[in-house]
């Protein structure tokens, strides 16, 4: 069976950040042998701020202007629907450089240009998509290009990734919406025929409003009339099967009843070389050597540790780092082994003293911890005590 690839490009001046790494985790997770496949992939970029202007009143939480249009034909505005790692603070403010809907269409006709320029692949069986961290004057969310057939662009920013549950999943939804609407409404007269400016619970629903974006995850569903069209497109049913075991699994995280039960237990978790994963929401987090040896060393310490007698443990704490450190740079000939020994130290140092890279690789920890599994949830399962005091992750008391 021909598989359709949807490529995510990944600007390197911005990084792989929370909300993608979710976000693709997630989609790469459903049915992985599927007829769709995900790839994240660096995008080199030039970084496009400069040209941009910088609104410090911008938050993104205006409806989008249904009636704002492109200079090219047909507008993108029709088209649109309305976590390295980040926080909600970086997110705003990457959003308040904005750009005009027009700069957006040449990015994304420039991100396929390289694409395809730098990648043997099959271009009939192959989408791009821009990640794209910068905001932009009509507060478009994603949507295909109008002019190409290939491309397609997510705000990974923008607003509409604080009003669910989690901040993944409009991102993860439009990844395999986006998949579908390749597949199926690759068509000139998109707009006029399949996009809904009155809600109906569809993937193609516009929802200006941007809130209402819960509603088509909630309903993980297509309207008559555009099933009846991909119906008429002879697309493989594996195809259509494996865009709604996303849709399904997205809506089940959303899900207010499944939230709810979430939150009355503490979650199981388990640790790997450098993941954090919470399997029962399908989430896991992703963890820098020095940052996955202070996390399982308080694993190790239900009964918690202050600040100022990790000193006291400090070969236990060599031992772990040692053993992330060798395994995560095992392919790093240059580094040899007086150097490894060199830079752990250096960090445990820092730790013994106090610095302030001890305080900042605990905060880094716990923000990635609620970036992937939101704040009620995560909670328990961060480093977290009074100032001077024990500090102890809650959910192994």
């Amino acid at each position: 069976m021909t598989k359709t690839h949807v490529y995510l490009l990944v600007p390197k001046y911005s990084g792989v950040t929370g909300t993608i790494q979710a976000a693709y985790d997630f989609a790469s997770g459903v049915n992985p042998n599927g007829p769709i496949q995900f790839h994240l992939v660096d995008y080199d970029e030039n970084n496009p701020k400069y040209r941009m202007e910088r609104d410090e009143g911008f938050d993104g939480m205006s409806d989008i202007d249904p009636s704002a249009s492109f200079s090219a034909p047909p507008p993108l505005a029709s088209m649109v629907r309305e976590s390295r790692n980040e926080s909600l603070y970086y997110a705003r403010k990457q959003r308040q450089w904005l750009e005009t809907p027009e700069e957006v269409l040449q990015r994304m006709a420039d991100a396929e240009d390289w694409f395809f320029e730098t990648h043997r692949v099959d271009r009939e069986n192959s989408l791009v998509i821009l990640l794209n961290p910068y905001g932009n004057y009509n507060n478009y969310f994603c949507g295909p290009s109008p002019e190409r057939n290939n491309v397609a662009f997510i705000q990974t920013t923008h607003y509409a990734t604080e009003t669910l549950t989690a901040r993944h999943i409009p991102v993860a939804y439009e990844m395999f919406a986006s998949a579908m609407r390749f597949m199926a409404f690759n068509v000139p007269d998109y707009q006029d025929r399949f996009v809904h400016m009155n809600d109906k619970g569809c993937m193609n629903d516009f929802f200006s409003d941007i809130k209402n974006i819960r509603l088509k995850i909630l309903s993980a569903d297509i309207c008559q009339s555009c099933y009846q069209h991909i119906v008429q497109q002879s697309i493989n049913p594996l195809f259509i099967d494996h865009v709604f075991q996303g849709f399904e699994g997205l809506r089940s995280q959303q899900n207010s009843f499944t939230r709810a039960i979430h939150q009355r237990r503490v979650l199981d978790l388990t640790t790997s070389l450098k993941y954090l994963k919470f399997d029962s929401i399908g989430a896991q987090v992703s963890l820098a050597p020095k940052e996955m040896t202070l996390y399982k060393f308080y694993l190790n310490h239900p009964e918690g540790v202050a600040y100022s007698h990790l000193c006291d443990h400090r070969g236990e704490l060599f031992a772990l780092y040692v053993d992330h450190y060798q395994q995560t740079h095992s392919d790093d000939a240059e580094i040899d082994q007086n150097e490894r020994m060199v830079a752990i130290n250096a960090v445990l140092d820092k730790w013994c003293m106090q610095d302030a890279d001890l305080a900042q690789t605990v905060s880094k920890i716990n923000r990635k911890i609620k970036q992937a599994i939101t704040d009620k949830l995560a909670k328990p399962h961060q480093i977290l005590g009074p100032r001077g005091g024990k500090r102890k992750i809650a959910a192994l008391s």
